[in-house]
């Protein structure tokens, strides 16, 4: 079916309707497509966000950490400086978190045969990671793919060499910005940036994927059919229930949930689910992040084939709260990266193109950032706390 379907099925009848607006709505889906556009009839609920060339470059956003083409860099977002941050021999990076002593970042080996470049990195620039869906230690190929490539974890202090933390297929930081868990096999193991491994770690259940940590422990969840997700105690404890829905994100004893169209939170303390209003005609895909406070949520989701951003508060009570910015550059993608928030209460997103969307929630429009940051695109982006050594 195409999009002019409709209309062509109700077209013995078209005589007895009056002309114009039909001609109208014609035209307004024929320039929706011509654009790149969603259909009228399609059109998301919520308010529609457009995004436009940033004129003046955002002041606040401070210094970022980005993963472009295998590479790991700090932007200057006023100032335009990009500083390399020196990488282990012969690893190409997937991810990155700045901690308080150290980035800790995801790497892997370039494929057999590379020779540098961004055609060498196994992971497509705007695509993140593979990440914490996966359990068995090794990056996602599919059935005509070369054999798993091995991840693994690094710290890499302000001043030092990298330290090698272990083999990972995901990272989740812990609370104390300190430590983090390292994701090997069906096995979590709580580890220092120092590469020690602490007397904690956690089985993680067949299927489940972690997706963030607690004081008392990692937050594991699967979506499906019967979506779950699980606490998994530090003290070697039994999996505790938590919610029955699919989790994106926890802060501050607060995970973040959904459905197909929905989403939602759950208050650690009572795993009782408090859903939004739904978009009828977004699918909720992720992944998604809760900001510093828990108060607001960005998401990644799809209206058709385009990617779209939703962002609101967790208070929200109509879909007029709710926001849904375009990300468009190319056909939205199986694995994008997470939404990041930063300190001043911004929104940053990753296109499917690569480039970078910045959205401070209640404003009428969204911005792409210049892409002289990095030619190549980002795959992944965490803010530096202001806090933090650069």
């Amino acid at each position: 079916m195409t999009l002019l379907s409709p209309f062509l099925s109700g077209v013995p009848g078209w005589m007895r309707r009056p002309v114009l607006p039909a001609v109208l709505l014609a035209g307004a889906v024929a320039v929706s497509v011509a654009t790149g556009q969603p259909a009228p009839a399609d059109r998301a609920s919520g308010v529609s966000v457009p995004v436009s060339a940033a004129i003046d470059v955002p002041a606040g956003l401070g210094n970022l950490l980005l993963v472009s083409a295998g590479t790991l860099v700090r932007f200057d977002v006023e100032t335009g400086t990009i500083t390399p941050v020196p990488m282990p021999p012969g690893q190409l990076a997937l991810q990155a978190w700045p901690l308080r002593d150290a980035d800790v970042v995801l790497t892997a080996s370039p494929p057999p045969g590379a020779v540098g470049g961004p055609a060498a990195v196994p992971v497509p620039a705007g695509t993140a990671p593979p990440g914490p869906d996966l359990t068995d230690g090794t990056a996602a190929s599919g059935a005509d793919a070369a054999p798993p490539t091995p991840t693994w974890a690094y710290a890499i202090p302000r001043h030092g060499a990298p330290v090698r933390l272990g083999a990972a297929a995901a990272v989740v930081p812990a609370v104390d910005g300190t430590r983090v868990w390292l994701l090997h096999g069906d096995t979590a193991t709580l580890v220092g940036l120092d590469g020690r491994a602490t007397a904690s770690w956690v089985r993680v259940p067949p299927g489940y994927r972690l997706i963030g940590a607690t004081r008392l422990g990692p937050i594991a969840t699967v979506g499906g059919a019967d979506p779950l997700t699980v606490l998994l105690p530090a003290d070697g404890g039994l999996p505790r229930w938590v919610a029955n829905a699919e989790a994106l994100d926890v802060a501050d004893g607060v995970l973040l949930v959904h459905s197909e169209h929905r989403i939602g939170s759950v208050p650690l303390a009572t795993g009782v689910p408090h859903w939004l209003p739904g978009l009828s005609a977004v699918s909720i895909t992720g992944p998604g992040t809760l900001s510093p406070g828990a108060g607001s949520f960005a998401v990644q989701a799809r209206v058709n084939e385009h990617a779209r951003l939703v962002v609101g508060r967790m208070d929200a009570t109509s879909t007029g709260d709710l926001r849904v910015v375009a990300l468009e550059g190319g056909a939205a993608l199986d694995r994008p990266p997470a939404p990041v928030w930063t300190e001043d209460g911004r929104v940053l997103a990753v296109r499917p193109d690569g480039r970078m969307v910045v959205y401070r929630p209640g404003d009428p429009r969204a911005s792409v950032l210049s892409p002289q940051y990095h030619a190549s695109g980002v795959a992944a982006v965490a803010p530096v706390a202001p806090n933090l050594p650069h």
